[in-house]
């Protein structure tokens, strides 16, 4: 599970993918670390297959599957048949039984307010994540207080398009940045 902190660290920018061609071009780039999100129960796996092929770390997003629940038999199925570097999710419950069952587990918390904030912290401490995703990641501020409260790595997520906006959040603290923005895969390069 070091190993997977440590390649963000070394490769920070995260290709956020919804789609074949979106991955495909994240692998040609050579991008070592893909977040696939915003699939389906049909696409998974060979998207999961082909990540893998090409000796990417890849993380499926288990709330954004389509045909399949975010549950902790639908995590048991995924490991089964596609076994993922690790996966996303919102859902404390299964980041918990994620982590229990040794697997690699990134949670997503959405800043949206203070009360979301204190939520994260506390759930965070609770939870012990492998890692954790802020959303949106454009909040230099709110990471930077966050990663000196929170001793797990933090990926800035969301609405990142800008080269200024990976080095602020950086900046800030956090270890990686996750983004859809395929003209700032090549930074992972």
């Amino acid at each position: 599970m070091h190993d997977c902190v440590e390649a963000v660290r070394d490769n920070p920018v995260i290709a956020a993918v919804q789609s074949r061609p979106s991955l495909e071009r994240a692998l040609s780039l050579g991008v070592p670390t893909i977040f696939l999100i915003n699939t389906d129960i049909f696409s998974a796996k060979a998207l999961v297959d082909a990540a893998k092929k090409n000796g990417a770390r890849v993380f499926l997003h288990m709330d954004l599957i389509d045909g399949l629940a975010a549950s902790t038999r639908a995590l048991d199925y995924v490991q089964t048949s596609m076994s993922p570097s690790g996966i996303i999710s919102t859902r404390s419950a299964l980041v918990k039984y994620a982590r229990d069952q040794g697997i690699f587990a990134i949670q997503r918390f959405f800043m949206v307010d203070s009360a979301s904030y204190d939520n994260a912290v506390k759930t965070s401490a609770k939870i012990r994540p492998s890692m954790i995703e802020l959303m949106p990641g454009i909040i230099p501020g709110v990471i930077r207080r966050f990663t000196q409260e929170v001793d797990i790595p933090v990926i800035a997520g969301g609405l990142i398009t800008e080269r200024r906006q990976v080095i602020d959040a950086l900046s800030s603290g956090a270890i990686g940045v996750s983004t859809g923005s395929e003209a700032l895969w090549t930074e992972a390069t």
